[in-house]
Order: C-alpha cells, then sequence, then structure tokens
C-alpha cells in the first residue's frame, strides 16, 4: 500500500475509535455539537453526551445554560 492511502486508513481507524466530535452554528441561533463530549457547567455539573447531539447557547438568555432552550428566538438573537 503506499504511504498516503495507509495514513488515510490509520486516521479513519482513529477516528472511529475516538469519536468524532463536529460543532455547527445555527445563523442567529445555538451552536449544534454532535459527538462524544462532556460539558462542565459554571457550578461544576458534569453532563455527558455519548454519541449525541447538544445544543449550547450563544445568546445567553437560556433558562437551563450552557444548554438552548430557544431563548433566542423571544430575544431576536443575531449573529454578531
Amino acid at each position: 500500500m503506499g504511504k498516503y492511502i495507509m495514513s488515510g486508513m490509520i486516521r479513519r481507524i482513529k477516528e472511529e475509535a475516538m469519536g468524532k466530535t463536529i460543532i455547527k452554528a445555527i445563523p442567529n441561533g445555538p451552536l449544534v455539537v454532535e459527538g462524544d463530549i462532556e460539558v462542565i457547567d459554571a457550578k461544576g455539573v458534569k453532563t455527558s453526551s455519548e454519541g449525541r447531539t447538544v445544543l449550547l447557547c450563544r445568546c445567553g438568555q437560556s433558562k437551563n445554560k450552557p444548554f438552548c432552550d430557544r431563548s433566542h428566538v423571544a430575544c431576536g438573537f443575531k449573529d454578531p
């Protein structure tokens, strides 16, 4: 096998073993985090998200921080 094919296979195996995490910003809304993550809030409470999708607040108005509760709609949050 060529050097590049082998390195691509190794990278893919590592990603599968580690779990891939993807973060996407929703226009005028929350951050969507997909993958295996652990969220620790301001009080030190840990929340695991193994293979789930989590929405994180960007507007600062959520009553369930750090998670989104759709308060961005009521407060009219716009991307900076």
